[in-house]
């Protein structure tokens, strides 16, 4: 299990981007679905962070 601690070092803000664009890219390549980042969105970043990504890219 990968150390979150380097994560807690970052500001929030970057921490929140950097994993919205890994949850989007695993979202967009099927191997994760919409129910499981609803379920993991506790976890320093929002779910709105994804949607908001997904409508400017789409």
């Amino acid at each position: 299990m990968v150390s979150e601690d380097c994560f807690d070092k970052q500001p929030l803000f970057l921490r929140e981007v950097i994993m919205t664009l890994i949850y989007h890219y695993l979202y967009c390549t099927n191997y994760l679905d919409v129910n499981f980042l609803i379920k993991v969105h506790d976890r320093g970043f929002y779910f709105y962070n994804i949607s908001f990504i997904l409508i400017l890219i789409s």
